[in-house]
Order: structure tokens, then C-alpha cells, then sequence
């Protein structure tokens, strides 16, 4: 995957939208905790994108739980 960041470089884009599934990494209840190794994984893509001073979008466009209820 870290080879998608340098195509990304080389091509000339400053950017790069990361789409993931939240809700398939937390836990079901309060506090809905999100698997520390998943957070990890999206550590290491940070700084992919951190070395080639891209600028990272998180999606969260997929964690159906923010979109249902954003308060709870």
C-alpha cells in the first residue's frame, strides 16, 4: 500500500482521501472502542502520507453509527 503514496507523489496530487469502515473496527457498545490494532494500521498510513507531505483525509463517511446518531 505504501507504493499507492508514491504513485500519488509522482503523479502530482498533495493529497489523498482515506475511506474507512469504522464501525468494523469498534466495539458494539458504549464506549465503542476501535480496535487498537486497526489504530495502529492507521498510524503507519499517516505518516506514508506525513513523508511525502501529502495532505490526509480521513473518511468517516462509513461509520453508519455518526450518520444514525452523531450525539450518542
Amino acid at each position: 500500500m505504501k507504493s499507492i503514496f508514491d504513485l500519488v507523489k509522482q503523479a502530482g496530487f498533495d493529497f489523498v482521501r482515506l475511506p474507512i469502515r469504522w464501525d468494523a473496527h469498534a466495539d458494539m457498545n458504549a464506549p465503542y472502542t476501535i480496535d487498537p490494532a486497526f489504530f495502529a494500521r492507521i498510524d503507519q498510513v499517516v505518516s506514508w502520507a506525513l513523508k511525502i507531505s501529502s495532505i490526509l483525509f480521513l473518511d468517516f463517511h462509513n461509520f453508519g453509527g455518526i450518520m444514525t446518531d452523531p450525539n450518542g
